[in-house]
């Protein structure tokens, strides 16, 4: 596989067995950044834009704990199309229900 760069992860913190399996399955030389890595004390939002202007890839786990949640599906799904639009980053969405031994849109 090509090297992809960083890959941002938007996640439900419901579903943080999905978001673990999910990285196990991506390769050595992809740079993954989620919200796992924020710091207690710093601004966390402030942070998690620099994630998402750093990443070259988005893949959005999506699950119905994503989709209930009005931070995810407002905010942050706005600011993940953002970087879309203006950066050229690759937009992706796994869902939870194929199951993670499948392959998802974003091929891993």
């Amino acid at each position: 596989m090509a090297d992809v760069g960083e890959v941002f992860i938007s996640y439900s913190h419901s579903d943080k067995d999905w978001l673990s399996r999910l990285v196990s399955r991506l390769p050595d030389n992809v740079v993954v950044w989620d919200e796992t890595q924020l710091e207690p004390g710093r601004d966390w939002f402030d942070d998690l834009r620099q994630m998402i202007e750093r990443a070259s890839t988005i893949i959005r786990l999506l699950s119905p704990n994503y989709l209930s949640s009005a931070f995810l599906t407002n905010v942050e799904v706005a600011a993940l199309l953002e970087r879309r639009r203006r950066s050229g980053a690759r937009l992706h969405a796994h869902s939870p229900d194929a199951g993670c031994a499948g392959h998802s849109p974003a091929g891993y």
